[in-house]
């Protein structure tokens, strides 16, 4: 097992998803294709899941395609275009169910078994090894002692794919046909065809055999939303090779908070295991605090991971409740009507406005939003339903859900540079995570450092810099009206260098600024020519040398001015991965494959 590669297995509901997912350090994107996945509002074009694998190239990061429905005999020709359209794409794996696939002749790419085989027993995991998987993904419902018995009775080069968080079927994977039973129009809505219609999360009654009702419109099938994140380590123990998220449906800023939540927790279990080491490379550190409990959840069960057990159904609701934020005190009202409610001071936590809330009121979950929040009082947009002593949860953090909606996180490569200095050259050589090396050399007289500890230090944070050439573009925009004295021109100047500026720290990218520059100086040049001032200097048009140096004066001081607060403003949106942490000493890592 040693330097076995370990993977954290993200879901890609569309190519923005899964750019995220890479961004937040999935080691794997799991994406739906053009057709045939068992989420049939999860597809993809063929060019999209193109894109997301370059993004995804450059760290390492796998993609794999979900082809995982059963198929009609009419739909064989068809999905074997599809597939090899996802091969050509550059996919490393095809997730399948029905066995047709295996039958097509194609290459070039990995076979997963989808957890729609119903991965129950040893004997089916070391079939699928047998018949040419490279990877078998597990029945959700197993526990620990049954994983690790299948690892033992399987090859030991067929992988072991584990789903750690999100929602769990209450039926064995593949195995289940209410969807197909109980549908409407001859009951084709099927999940083995990728459109289940979810009647587990539907109410009943439970009555016993004289008809006596025992339960009334209870959501008695509906199950709370698996969460292993405090059991890796055992599994990375018991030999699991991936470890999957659940989520093809979920926005991005579920994506966002749930994979960053596993990765750190995931690395930490790693770095106890030195003959382990994740599968991809790349730096992603999150500029918020990640908390599964924040995003969408029906409530968190580990399932039969330790054998049956009580307590992992949700009976009440199959909605996501969020996080328990206290009890309600006492309610109020103003004399303008605006009614309010406090929370009781024990265990609650702080309410802000545009929060979202919700309770169980008459036996059903309903909710509201806050509007506002003085002090204690807190202000509901309505408080019907609101009693003192009821339970209160919040499921919209307003404040958390706006930093993952702006986070600016992105992943970088960790580079190490090794600093060679000599009387007639200094060479410096960077060497990234993958084991890719550049080297530049610079040829002058240097002298000897007389404190080498700091020249050192400097070297390093010089190094360490990205200090982005738009910022040169920039400052050359702001000073471009003082240099030639014209004061449409430095108005020009002034307004254009903000606008830069901004695009340039929002989009990160030099190839906007440059158009929008040009296309500016452009049209300033064509008004001056047709105004006649072109070749009018500010002296000349204002006829007053006082007045002149007062507004050139001014101009200058707004201008550095503005330098500041843009400079301000981009430290403040820059986060800290925005520096590449470099070593001064030279690491030849094993190159990715």
């Amino acid at each position: 097992m040693l330097n076995k590669r370990i993977e954290l297995l993200a879901p890609a509901r569309d190519l923005a998803t899964g750019r995220v997912a890479v961004d937040c350090g999935a080691d794997a994107i799991y994406v739906g294709g053009p057709g045939f996945g068992a989420r049939r509002d999860a597809g993809n074009s063929v060019e999209d899941v193109a894109a997301l694998v370059r993004y995804a190239r450059p760290f390492g990061v796998r993609v794999y395609a979900a082809l995982n429905t059963l198929l009609f005999d009419d739909e064989l020709e068809e999905a074997q275009i599809v597939a090899r359209n996802l091969i050509d794409a550059g996919v490393d794996a095809l997730i399948v169910q029905d066995m047709a696939f295996m039958r097509m002749g194609l290459s070039g790419v990995e076979f997963h078994a989808s957890t729609q085989t119903s991965n129950i027993l040893p004997e089916d995991v070391a079939f699928w090894g047998r018949a040419g998987f490279r990877r078998v993904i597990l029945e959700r419902a197993l526990s620990l002692d049954e994983i690790r018995a299948i690892r033992v009775g399987c090859p030991e080069d067929t992988e072991l794919e584990v789903f750690v968080h999100g929602a769990i079927c209450v039926g064995y994977s593949g195995r289940c046909f209410m969807s197909r039973a109980t549908g409407s129009s001859g009951g084709i809505r099927s999940g083995n065809r990728g459109d289940c219609s979810q009647p587990c999360r539907l109410s009943y009654d439970l009555t016993d055999g004289s008809g006596r009702v025992l339960s009334k419109g209870k959501h008695l099938l509906s199950v709370r939303d698996l969460d292993l994140s405090g059991r890796l380590g055992e599994l990375l123990d018991a030999g699991v090779k991936s470890f999957k998220i659940e989520g093809r449906l979920k926005d991005a800023s579920y994506v966002r908070n749930v994979v960053s939540y596993y990765r750190r927790l995931l690395d930490t279990a790693l770095t106890a295991r030195p003959e382990l080491r994740r599968a991809s490379v790349g730096l992603s550190k999150p500029d918020f605090v990640p908390d599964p409990a924040k995003s969408f959840t029906r409530g968190a069960t580990e399932y039969f991971f330790d054998g049956a057990r009580r307590g992992v159904a949700s009976f009440d609701t199959p909605k996501a409740m969020g996080e328990p934020v206290g009890t309600v005190g006492r309610l109020g009202s103003e004399r303008t009507g605006n009614r309010f409610f406090t929370l009781d001071g024990k265990d609650s936590c702080e309410l802000r406005a545009g929060d979202g809330i919700c309770f169980f009121a008459d036996g059903e979950l309903q909710g509201t939003n806050i509007n506002r929040v003085e002090g204690e009082r807190i202000y509901p947009n309505r408080c019907e339903g609101i009693a003192s002593g009821m339970k209160l949860y919040r499921n919209h953090d307003h404040t958390f859900v706006h930093s993952l909606e702006h986070s600016r996180m992105k992943r970088r490569i960790g580079v190490t540079a090794r600093v060679e200095t000599v009387p007639s050259c200094v060479k410096i050589t960077f060497t990234d995570e993958t084991g890719v090396c550049t080297r530049v050399v610079r040829e002058g007289g240097f002298k000897v450092a007389h404190d080498l500890s700091k020249m050192t230090a400097t070297a390093l944070e010089q190094l360490s810099r990205r200090w982005g050439s738009g910022w040169a573009i920039v400052v050359s925009a702001l000073f471009f009206g003082l240099v030639h004295l014209n004061p449409t021109q430095a108005v020009n100047a002034f307004v254009m260098g903000i606008v830069l500026g901004y695009i340039y720290v929002v989009t990160r990218s030099l190839t906007p600024v440059i158009v929008i520059h040009a296309v500016n100086n452009g049209i300033a040049y064509l008004l001056l020519e047709m105004t006649g001032t072109q070749n009018t200097d500010t002296r000349t048009l204002l006829g007053n040398d006082t007045l002149y140096w007062a507004i050139y004066g001014a101009s200058a001081a707004v201008f550095a001015a503005s330098i500041v607060l843009l400079w301000l403003f981009a430290r403040r949106k820059e986060t800290k991965t925005d520096k590449i942490p470099l070593k001064d000493e030279t690491a030849q890592n094993e190159p990715q494959p």
